[in-house]
């Protein structure tokens, strides 16, 4: 028989995690895996129908019923091994408490912020690292910031281990046809200089600093700022109130959620992440470092382990020191050995960050734990 695989996470938005989830499932045709999610989210990965079963909860209505309800799916899926995904997730695998099924947990940032994050996600937090020592036979971080923060908050430091998020290097190339096709979409020229960001809106991934930074930067008229992923729409109030509040509402452009996200990439000559918090290795920054952008990030996590330059860390974080950061790439955007620092940078996501790479060790540790060799 074919070995099962069942995956848990709260939903199949658009995110790193989910990202590589879907990536997991979608490459593995020797395991039959399928996906729980606990929300009733829609996904936004087009992950095949026959591999996907929800729970539908609504946001904020947590009941015992559904651990019920998802030990009835663990049952009727049988699977030799559970892999959780994210916080709710992997305290949701306590519905396979006593069925011998080997669980393993996912961890995709470092620290949650008091102020910013919901007070269920935290206890959610400090209730697996209770139970890290009994539930989960191996708990997987994306990166080593990551497994540092949460060993240090009391998460089983002999269960741990590191698995780096990994991308298609095929897909995320840079292509001249798809630059030139997006550029002329949101009517850019050839001369115009593109800032961008691809991520939620969030208070996590700090737009409001962003937006602030690029409009003190003061690139002129020629500059533009790109801001996609979800939420990034001009149905946001308060993300067009800050457009509004710094100047910059007519030279940014709203993409919202894409699923050409190396296309946008293409089209882009800066990626900037303005993460205040919570980041391990943004999928983010090593898409955009496959491509050849120049990546600007606060330094959170490993992040700063991807970009050209020290001086494109910024820390501490504040409008002046991103602004003259992006200043400062702008300047060096002509230098000669940029294109050599590129192509080195690319292979060492080749090396280290490739999707073959990562699924090949997710593939192992399945077999470590309960599957046949």
């Amino acid at each position: 028989m074919r070995s099962r695989v069942l995956h848990i996470i709260p939903a199949l938005i658009q995110g790193g995690a989910e990202k590589l989830l879907f990536d997991l499932v979608s490459r593995s045709p020797k395991i039959d895996m399928k996906v729980i999610t606990l929300l009733a989210d829609p996904p936004f990965f087009p992950l095949d129908a026959r591999f996907l079963d929800s729970l539908a909860m609504q946001r904020g209505r947590l009941s015992p019923r559904l651990l019920w309800r998802l030990r009835a799916k663990i049952n009727e899926f049988r699977p030799d091994l559970i892999h959780a995904w994210l916080y709710h997730g992997n305290l949701f695998s306590l519905a396979a408490a006593g069925l011998s099924i080997p669980i393993v947990w996912s961890i995709h940032n470092t620290t949650l912020s008091a102020e910013h994050s919901k007070k269920l996600t935290r206890l959610a937090n400090r209730l697996c690292a209770r139970l890290s020592r009994r539930v989960p036979a191996r708990i997987v971080y994306c990166a080593a910031s990551a497994r540092e923060v949460h060993e240090r908050i009391g998460y089983d430091p002999a269960r741990g281990l590191v698995i780096e998020n990994g991308i298609d290097l095929e897909a995320f190339a840079f292509d001249g046809a798809a630059r030139g096709r997006i550029r002329r979409e949101i009517g850019l020229a050839t001369e115009d200089y593109a800032v961008g960001s691809v991520a939620r809106f969030d208070p996590q991934k700090n737009h409001r600093l962003l937006v602030e930074a690029f409009a003190r930067a003061g690139l002129g008229e020629r500059a533009r700022l790109v801001l996609a992923g979800r939420g990034c729409t001009a149905e946001n109030p308060q993300l067009t109130q800050w457009l509004d509040e710094f100047g910059v509402r007519e030279r940014t452009v709203l993409f919202g959620q894409r699923h050409d996200v190396p296309a946008v990439l293409s089209a882009l000559d800066l990626l900037v992440s303005a993460s205040a918090y919570g980041e391990a290795m943004p999928l983010a920054i090593i898409e955009a470092a496959a491509v050849g952008l120049p990546v600007i990030t606060t330094d959170v996590g490993d992040a700063r382990a991807l970009v050209l330059d020290p001086a494109d860390v910024v820390a501490p974080a504040t409008a002046d020191s991103m602004a003259a950061a992006i200043c400062r790439v702008r300047a060096h955007s002509d230098a000669p050995d940029l294109a050599q620092r590129k192509l080195a940078r690319r292979d060492r996501i080749a090396r280290d960050f490739s999707l073959a790479g990562t699924i090949a060790r997710y593939h192992d540790l399945y077999r470590t734990l309960a599957l046949p060799a």
